[in-house]
């Protein structure tokens, strides 16, 4: 039992020696020993209600080497503040303002515009091969004003603009998604509107009110677009009378 007791680290009592004091000869008065603590196997000797009587946590919990990381967690995970919302206007002049600052690469010579478009679409291998080539001869870099190197970087540079191409079709599908819901919460709303009107027309309240609107509404289209009249079929002509 008493094996038990030290192997949980829990305190233990001494037995009560009536007067003598362990490790002594002389009588003593006192039938009680003080209270005499275990302490194999564990990280501390109080018990933990006394560091921390809410969570009793042990002080080797507290604060430890890994205490600075934890703290690096916490701040990383603090939520940034949300990004000012911009109106129209602004989102214009931003995209002017950044339109002047894309590069745009010299004009080529006067072609047709057919043979204009096939040039863009030059197989890529071909390509490598031609500029191998062009690294391999002098005059071929002379005659085309460029060397082997300045073809690679424009290469390299035309690859890279298709991320923005992509990110640029993105946001324009983006704003399109997002003003077609805009129009058909306004749709909706028109169409409630409508149908609210009617309802309230049935009281003499609002009839003499709303009943100029109502006519107005129910002279337009619901989708804003006329309807188109179907065409009326060409009178066949008669056969005129054999005389």
């Amino acid at each position: 039992m008493l094996n038990a007791i030290i192997g949980s680290g829990l305190p233990v009592l001494a037995p009560p020696v009536k007067g003598v004091e362990p490790g002594s000869s002389q009588p003593v008065t006192k039938s009680v020993f003080p209270l005499l603590f275990v302490t194999f196997g564990v990280r501390d000797s109080r018990p933990r209600a006394i560091t921390n009587p809410s969570g009793g946590v042990w002080p080797s919990d507290i604060a430890g080497p890994f205490m600075g990381e934890r703290k690096k967690i916490v701040e990383n995970q603090t939520p940034s503040p949300a990004p000012a919302m911009l109106s129209p206007e602004e989102v214009v002049q931003q995209l002017r303002a950044l339109r002047e600052q894309i590069p745009l690469p010299d004009a080529l010579p006067a072609m047709p515009t057919q043979r204009r478009r096939r040039l863009a679409h030059v197989n890529a291998q071909f390509v490598v091969a031609a500029i191998n080539a062009a690294g391999a001869s002098p005059a071929i870099q002379t005659a085309l004003g460029r060397n082997d190197e300045d073809l690679r970087l424009e290469t390299d540079v035309s690859e890279r603009w298709t991320a923005v191409i992509d990110e640029v079709r993105s946001l324009l599908q983006t704003l399109v998604d997002a003003n077609t819901l805009r129009r058909q919460s306004i749709g909706l709303a028109a169409l409630q509107t409508y149908k609210i009107c009617q309802q309230l027309a049935r009281d003499d309240g609002h009839a003499t009110r709303l009943a100029t609107h109502i006519g107005e509404m129910k002279k337009l289209n619901k989708f804003g677009r006329p309807r188109r009249q179907a065409p009326q079929p060409a009178p066949q002509p008669q056969p005129q009378p054999a005389q």
